[in-house]
């Protein structure tokens, strides 16, 4: 069947059509049809940066493997004039964040761009990837989260810089460990953020294309209830069941999505006790997930649910009340809508239809990314810039080939429009559509 073939990036994987037949195996294979892009894309700079990439072992706790693939961005960017740092993780557990910076003024605007060598999943043994004909799709493990992004990130830059202006400052940051959060580099990407005008993220765009004007925050609970164990049966008013009191506690914070419509709640792990039915709970923890849309949101979220847990929901016969206590293990701001970014928004998505002739939109996003924690008020924020694609942190991860060419000039064009001052914080105060393409 023609929907099993596949064609390896560097030649024939699985089946291959014989070639004493009068067939045409390109043909067989689908590449007739193919369109212009992709067969322009299997003899360009974008295929080759890629296949580099790819080809690295880069899960996040493969340190060697991240360094080498940031050994590679600063390689790329190096001869464009980009001067660079790295910043090793504080406890080593993880490998460097690269920060690379190009500087043509201190009075210039400072655009920055954000993502991610790491991956979930390591590459696929022999080819790192593999070109499906039918759907037009590249396919392959860490693909679209995030190395196709990152490709059409040094891509755009490139592209900008050939007709720049010089007159916007330009900042990459490459993080080392996105997928576990970024930890040890959160307050590095904080003050790095309070620098930027504009941020540009590389994460993959929602399903259908379109990208994130709008970022969900997140809030981690790391709840543990304290009780007094005793014989099921023999108790008698001196044991303190943990376990009620944090079902309690539960039901009320579960609750609280009544009052918050917008917000998830979301216990993630309970446990509890020794594992046996005739022992009153002794322990019991749980996991909380928060999600919210805006900082008001995630302030009055927190005073209610530790107000549920202060309150003593179980006590033994003396009045004596279990014992809770709670820690905060992620705290990730939301990247909230500022009315000043639909100018921003509007010009790349008017830019992408323009491109691909592909109706998408600029809209909100449930889950976080590193561009939350560099999100100000006075910055502008655009995410979701990568390769379109799915399947994420999955053996099949997939992008759209096209994608790579398309987005990586929507990008350039964008920035452009920045430099020549198309977005100047006059027009964004004025502007109610802001499309005004060159």
């Amino acid at each position: 069947m023609l929907s099993e073939h596949r064609i390896s990036v560097f030649g024939f994987i699985g089946t291959k059509p014989s070639l004493e037949s009068n067939v045409d195996p390109w043909r067989y294979l689908g590449m007739s049809v193919l369109s212009d892009n992709i067969q322009t894309l299997l003899a360009s700079e974008a295929l080759d940066l890629l296949t580099q990439l790819m080809r690295i072992d880069s899960q996040t706790k493969n340190i060697a493997g991240v360094n080498q693939a940031q050994d590679l961005l600063i390689d790329f960017l190096a001869p464009l004039g980009f001067q660079h740092e790295r910043l090793p993780h504080h406890r080593g557990d993880y490998g460097d964040l690269l920060v690379l910076k190009r500087e043509v003024s201190p009075k210039a605007k400072t655009l920055t761009f954000i993502f991610h060598v790491d991956t979930v999943l390591p590459p696929r043994s022999g080819e790192p990837f593999y070109l499906c004909p039918m759907t037009k799709n590249l396919i392959g493990q860490g693909v679209a989260d995030c190395k196709g992004g990152i490709v059409i990130a040094l891509l755009a830059i490139k592209k900008f810089l050939e007709t720049s202006k010089d007159q916007l400052n330009l900042q990459v940051i490459s993080s080392p460990n996105e997928e576990v959060g970024s930890v040890g580099f959160l307050d590095i990407c904080s003050d790095l953020g309070k620098q930027s005008d504009y941020l540009l993220g590389f994460e993959p765009s929602l399903p259908d294309g379109s990208v994130i004007s709008s970022r969900n925050g997140n809030r981690w609970y790391n709840i543990e209830v304290e009780g007094r164990s005793a014989h099921a049966g023999r108790a008698n008013g001196e044991e303190i069941n943990a376990a009620h009191d944090l079902a309690l506690k539960i039901a009320e914070i579960l609750k609280l999505k009544d009052k918050f419509p917008k917000a998830k709640l979301n216990i993630g792990s309970l446990e509890g006790g020794t594992g046996q039915y005739n022992i009153v709970c002794g322990q019991a923890s749980a996991k909380l997930d928060t999600r919210f849309e805006d900082h008001s949101t995630r302030n009055q979220l927190h005073h209610h649910i530790a107000k549920i847990l202060e309150t003593p929901m179980v006590r033994d016969r003396d009045g004596e009340p279990a014992k809770c206590r709670f820690h905060i293990d992620d705290d990730c701001p939301p990247m909230e809508f500022k009315p000043p970014v639909k100018p921003l928004a509007d010009h790349f998505v008017e830019l992408i239809r323009s491109i691909e002739k592909r109706d998408i939109e600029h809209r909100h996003a449930t889950g976080a990314a590193d561009i939350n924690h560099m999100s100000y008020p006075h910055n502008l924020c655009l995410d979701g810039l990568g390769a379109v694609g799915g399947r994420l942190h999955r053996e099949d991860e997939y992008i759209e080939v096209d994608s790579l060419m398309t987005r990586s000039q929507g990008v350039a064009q964008l920035v452009h429009l920045i430099e020549n001052g198309t977005l100047s914080a006059d027009e964004r105060k004025h502007s109610n559509l802001g499309v005004h393409l060159c």
